[in-house]
């Protein structure tokens, strides 16, 4: 019988240096939560990318330049910097060195190494304004998504054309006050499924039932079902966002 999948998290990710010695195994999977304007004013609109693109690749720092605004750019780079430096310290690994590559839908993944050796580390990272959360483990399959709650004007007809017909019978018994905070679960844990397999909507039919999840969400991930296959973990992990985490074929 295998063992029960662990989660730790979401973990406080800190600055580069300073990253504790928690490195995903087998049965373990790390969620850390990266504040995108780390000693930064969120309203700063001017204060370009600093040391963080010195790890990035050049793609990478492309990519960033791409963005219009300058709170952007900085995001995306303290983003992918962030998980450079994650990736690098399980792996052991100088940051900048490490290679990525696309999987299906466009899911990233560790480059082979030389030689064709693949990796057992699976990662996925998600980012709602101003927070970003990057998930690490080993062997499993994973997605993550975050959300920030907010009210969504075609949410009945995203939930009519994505949900089940039973779904979405239950969000229009709903009360306007409770819209906003059940799309944004039954959304998130779509999200996290469709990433775990590297499908988009396409490849998850609104025939399978992922539902909104069922009684109050905690800081810390906790377990809420089974899916297609999937475990699913939910959180509140920072005031008004939520998230979802699936894995592969994992006992809870």
């Amino acid at each position: 019988m295998s063992k029960p999948i662990e989660i730790a998290g979401p973990i406080d990710w800190p600055d580069p240096g300073q990253i504790p010695a928690i490195q995903p195994v087998h049965d373990l999977v790390v969620v850390w939560r990266i504040d995108l304007d780390h000693g930064i004013d969120p309203a700063d609109d001017t204060t370009e990318p600093g040391d963080d693109l010195t790890v990035l690749s050049a793609d990478e720092r492309t990519r960033a330049a791409r963005f219009v605004r300058a709170r952007d750019r900085r995001r995306f780079a303290r983003c992918r910097a962030s998980l450079r430096q994650i990736l690098g310290e399980c792996l052991g690994r100088d940051p900048a060195s490490l290679a990525f590559a696309a999987g299906g839908h466009g899911k990233p993944l560790l480059a082979p190494e030389p030689g064709g050796t693949t990796h057992a580390t699976r990662f996925n990272v998600s980012h709602s304004a101003g927070l970003a959360l990057i998930a690490v483990g080993q062997d499993h399959e994973l997605g993550v998504d975050l959300e920030r709650i907010r009210p969504i004007t075609e949410m009945d007809r995203i939930i009519e054309n994505y949900f089940t017909p039973d779904e979405f019978a239950s969000f229009r018994a709903l009360t306007e006050t409770q819209r906003a905070m059940t799309f944004a679960r039954g959304w998130t844990r779509k999200e996290a499924i469709m990433k775990a397999r590297g499908v988009g909507l396409a490849g998850l039919s609104s025939g399978a039932a992922t539902g909104f999840g069922e009684g109050s969400l905690m800081p810390r991930f906790t377990p809420s079902g089974m899916v297609v296959g999937f475990a699913i973990w939910e959180a509140a992990v920072a005031p008004g966002f939520v998230a979802a985490l699936a894995v592969e074929a994992a006992t809870m």
